[in-house]
């Protein structure tokens, strides 16, 4: 069973989220782990921001490069899988 991630454009986990679930983890004949990948369009509704935005993390070193193939560009699931674990882990608490 997959884990759900909820983001959201109004910075609130689970509020008015586009909702993410990864596909179960899937394998080849040989056993090894096959890795989805996701497009620009899902990215950028999964952060809830534009492609400029990603863009300008990529160039800044704050997001993972893509994979691009012709005029296609792919993120690896498990790679923006990370990211945000590694983005819940460290925030801090945001006084409003």
């Amino acid at each position: 069973m997959g884990r759900e991630f909820f983001v959201s454009t109004h910075g609130e986990e689970g509020v008015g989220a586009y909702c993410y679930t990864p596909l179960p983890n899937k394998h080849d004949a040989k056993g090894v782990k096959m890795n989805r990948f996701l497009r620009l369009k899902d990215v950028c509704q999964l952060f809830g921001v534009s492609r400029y935005t990603i863009r300008n993390w990529v160039e800044k070193g704050e997001f993972p490069r893509p994979i691009k193939k012709g005029l296609f560009l792919r993120w690896p699931e498990d790679e923006i899988e990370r990211l945000i674990e590694r983005l819940k882990k460290n925030r801090q608490e945001v006084g409003l």
